[in-house]
């Protein structure tokens, strides 16, 4: 429901982040790549903060970026990767 009160990120989440996206992801027997967390929710556009992980046995190994997330679906997001700071 909240993709749709803000279906597009806000001007402050896109000042803060650049346009490249996170991709798709995908797992085989719990090896690929996976987005977890869910910190900083946007109280305007409602995205929140992920990061992009590879994982093994859906452990998550390797940081692959983070990236600010809105769902769309169950299924689908949208995402912005988060600029580093400095």
């Amino acid at each position: 429901m909240e993709f749709f009160a803000a279906p597009n990120f806000c001007q402050s989440c896109i000042d803060a982040s650049t346009s490249e996206s996170p991709g798709g992801t995908y797992t085989l027997n719990g090896v690929g790549t996976v987005i977890y967390g869910n910190s900083a929710k946007c109280p305007d556009c409602f995205s929140v903060v992920r990061k992009k992980w590879f994982c093994i046995i859906y452990i998550p190994i390797i940081p692959l970026g983070t990236y600010r997330i809105k769902a769309v679906t169950a299924s689908r997001y949208l995402g912005r990767k988060i600029k580093k700071a400095g």
